[in-house]
């Protein structure tokens, strides 16, 4: 006989797979450990948390030159710049951020 999974406490006849895979999704759908949406969230609150730093980090690099020169005197495009910058950091957090789960992004 044809089995999907071998060993005395696993064999599945392939003619009973669907059955097995439903009793399965319906086993983790009613657990709340094993909460599918609750997992996507886990996983954008990670992923967005990264990437959020990631935009920090390259904002802090870039703008870390025009805060010098607006230490030594006058900068008169100083607001302008640094609008610029902070605008490039959102898009790269947007451009990678918004794949995840909307509550968290």
């Amino acid at each position: 006989m044809d089995y999907l999974f071998t060993g005395p406490e696993n064999e599945i006849p392939l003619d009973g797979l669907p059955t097995y895979m439903e009793s399965i999704w319906d086993k983790i759908r009613n657990d709340k450990d094993l909460d599918i949406p609750s997992q996507k969230q886990l996983l954008a609150n990670l992923r967005c948390g990264e990437l959020k730093q990631q935009s920090l980090v390259h904002f802090s690099q870039i703008s870390e030159q025009l805060f010098k020169e607006a230490n030594e005197g006058y900068y008169p495009d100083f607001g302008i710049e640094t609008t610029q910058l902070i605008n490039e950091a959102l898009e790269v957090y947007d451009e990678n951020g918004r794949r995840y789960h909307p509550v968290v992004y």
